[in-house]
């Protein structure tokens, strides 16, 4: 991802969160492989507060292995 597109992420939910929204992005990758870490890492790093999913051991296993 673009550096000015990480920008923009942080900054929209940051907005998000002091409005006092959460912040989920719906249609995302879901397809198993690096292509999907690399967009659950983004949103991760950016204070996204719901990652969309079908794989939730998956997810799983990415949040646990970042705490």
């Amino acid at each position: 991802m673009p550096e000015s597109e990480k920008v923009k992420l942080r900054d929209y939910v940051q907005v998000a969160h002091a409005h006092g929204y959460r912040v989920r992005f719906w249609g995302t990758l879901d397809v198993p492989g690096q292509a999907r870490e690399a967009i659950w890492t983004e949103l991760h790093e950016a204070g996204v507060d719901h990652i969309n999913t079908d794989d939730l051991a998956a997810l799983e296993e990415f949040l646990v292995s970042r705490s």
